[in-house]
Formats: C-alpha cells, structure tokens, sequence
C-alpha cells in the first residue's frame, strides 16, 4: 500500500483544524453579541424597561471552554466519521487525496470509525500523548499513528 506521507497528514490535519478555528471562533462572536446584549438588557431592566434578553445567564463566558470541545466531538463526529464512513476521508484528507483504510485495505467499519475519534480526542486531552501521537508516522513502517494502531487502520494516499 501507498502510505500517506507524514506532511500530507500534518497538511490534512490543518484543514479539519482550521474548519474546527472557524466554527469555535463562531461561537465565540455570538456568545460576545449575546454577552453584550445580556447586559445591555439588565441596564434597561435596571432603568424600568422590559427587555426579553434580560434574563440571560452568564453562562456564557464560562460554557465557552466546553462549547470549543463540543464543536470539536461534533464535527469529528461529521468530518472523521460520518464522511470517512461514506467516502473514505475527512475534509482535510479529501484535499491531499488520502483516505482511511483498515490495515487490510478494505473500508473501515462505523463502530471503528467512533473509537479511532474517540482515541483521538482522548488523546488531545493530554498534550504529551497528543504530541507522540502526531509524531509516530515519523518513525512507524505503516506510518500510522497511535490511534490507527489501535484499531487496526491506516491512511493511504490515491494518486
């Protein structure tokens, strides 16, 4: 099998990531906008007037470090699942013609389709984990990552 060169990896990798920056920097405009109007509205519930977002909890700063894993366990559920099931690659892997394959080249079932991004999120949980795991192509025969060998697949490029 043609395995995927590292730096198509890495480059794959940045794509699904920057998708990932763009939806979580979203989300931090609308609760900034909603934040605002929160407290615009306790003004004027304060001055007398009725305002509808005055009752808004402050959630809002302090949801935001689970709203950026949130959207990150969503998209991979869409990107790294969803789309591998059907297709054969994430968005970023699309892009540097790669796809997932189980280590015999056949497609990858959905059931280890869901642990392999559960392994990976897991993984990003613990940095030093995360930093090994990115770097093991580097240095493996199949130049798979910790969390292909955990389930048994590889990435492969297409030409």
């Amino acid at each position: 099998m043609n395995y995927a060169l590292w730096a198509d990896r890495v480059l794959a990798a940045l794509i699904d990531g920057g998708i990932v920056l763009a939806m979580t920097l979203v989300l931090y405009g609308l609760m900034l906008i909603l934040g605002i109007a929160s407290i615009l509205a306790a003004d004027a519930s304060r001055a007398g007037e009725n305002s509808p977002l005055g009752a808004l909890p402050c959630c809002f700063c302090c949801g935001a470090p689970f709203g950026v894993a949130l959207i990150s366990l969503l998209f991979g559920l869409y990107n790294k699942v969803y789309l591998v099931s059907k297709r054969g690659c994430s968005i970023g892997q699309k892009f540097r013609n790669l796809r997932v394959v189980m280590a015999n080249g056949s497609p990858v079932p959905l059931g280890t389709l869901i642990v392999r991004l559960l392994i990976q999120f897991g993984f990003g949980l613990f940095w030093p984990v995360q930093v090994l795991n990115l770097l093991f192509p580097l240095w493996d025969e199949k130049r798979q990552t910790l969390h292909d060998k955990a389930v048994g697949t590889v990435v492969i490029k297409i030409d």
